[in-house]
């Protein structure tokens, strides 16, 4: 009985531990009227992506990332969205994009949450700002 109380936080810290989390940016990219979201070197090298949680908040906080079509099996854009209806739908002002993946390694598990900031200025567009820039350029 001993022994099972002492092997159960082990595998628990086992399972659990293989799994690291990292903080990261990535950037868009305008192509072909569309804005794509480049996957970085880290997601490209990955054998899998096991899954996406994309969130995109307007000026208001409004999440608008409902619309956005995912494609795993891309080699270089986590996806791909008309630009023209992009920026219809966050509107004016700074953009937050943020990004949950989890990706499949040889050896490894592991989680990413990548941040964006951009900015829609009148017809124009900001992209791939720090945040210290969409203060100065966008607020």
């Amino acid at each position: 009985m001993k022994i099972k109380f002492i092997l159960l936080p082990f595998i628990l810290f086992t399972l659990l531990g293989c799994k690291k989390t990292y903080e990261d940016t990535f950037e868009y990219k305008i192509l072909d009227q569309k804005i794509c979201a480049i996957k970085n070197k880290a997601i490209g090298n990955a054998n899998k992506i096991n899954w996406l949680f994309p969130e995109i908040r307007n000026f208001n906080g409004e999440v608008i990332s409902g619309n956005l079509k995912f494609d795993k099996d891309d080699k270089n854009y986590l996806f791909c969205y008309n630009l023209d209806e992009f920026k219809k739908e966050v509107g004016k002002g700074p953009i937050q994009s943020d990004i949950g993946i989890e990706i499949d390694l040889t050896s490894s598990v592991q989680e990413y949450n990548l941040r964006n900031y951009s900015c829609i200025l009148d017809n124009k567009i900001k992209l791939n700002l720090s945040k210290t820039e969409l203060t100065a350029i966008c607020i």
